[in-house]
């Protein structure tokens, strides 16, 4: 399993484990109005997110792009009845335009380092995962997201996603989900990024905290086949 190879390959990063039940990913900001989010049917590979926080270090020494500057709350595989997913999380307080989209951004960060260390696993293919991104937070206002859209009609039209594109995409549907193609992600567009060992998307969801609870629990067989 790619847990046990990962922990032989850095054996330092020790809290890289298995679980089975329940799994609660913490925000440990004192001041977050979004504390926890549980996930239930969690039989998860949990990877620290240490490894790819250290290697922002790397990046930052070498002065490569914004985009790898960004670390999200928890990441780990699951198994669903035949298909392995990715998923990664991130917990915000509040539902605002710079903040959702910076959760993309650190999801995609987390994702693209991580797969630099998981590509070096024998029994990792890339084409065998989906990766699914999980952006927790506060209920979007309808008014917010009229706004949000009044934004998105304004100006010349590109091809990569701004913020205000990505949030009204993201939650008015009500599934709220958005698929982010790598191409059209402006922190992307003059990375020469391989194809081969990364994936060209990520599916991104919106999970709503309803005031005032901060926590919520979801089911990973919900996002899974």
């Amino acid at each position: 399993m790619f847990c046990d190879d990962l922990s032989h390959l850095l054996p330092n990063y020790n809290n890289i484990c298995y679980t089975e039940g329940i799994y609660t990913v913490y925000e440990t900001s004192a001041d977050s109005k979004v504390k926890g989010l549980t996930w239930t049917n969690a039989n998860f590979q949990i990877f620290n997110p240490d490894i790819a926080k250290d290697l922002t270090a790397f990046f930052d020494k070498a002065k490569a792009g914004d985009i790898f500057n960004f670390n999200c709350d928890g990441v780990f595989l699951f198994q669903g009845t035949t298909q392995k997913y990715l998923f990664l999380c991130e917990l915000k307080s509040t539902f605002d335009s710079s903040d959702i989209y910076h959760a993309c951004q650190q999801i995609i960060s987390t994702y693209i380092k991580l797969s630099m260390v998981l590509n070096l696993l024998p029994n990792f293919r890339k084409d065998d995962v989906i990766v699914k991104g999980f952006i927790v937070s506060r209920p979007a206002e309808k008014t917010y997201l009229r706004d949000l859209h009044k934004l998105t009609m304004m100006g010349c039209k590109s091809n990569f996603t701004t913020e205000a594109e990505f949030c009204y995409e993201l939650c008015y549907n009500s599934a709220e989900t958005y698929m982010m193609q790598f191409k059209n992600c402006h922190q992307l567009k003059d990375i020469p990024l391989g194809s081969e060992t990364i994936t060209d998307r990520i599916e991104f969801h919106h999970i709503n905290v309803l005031a005032p609870n901060s926590e919520i629990s979801i089911d990973a067989m919900k996002y899974a086949d």
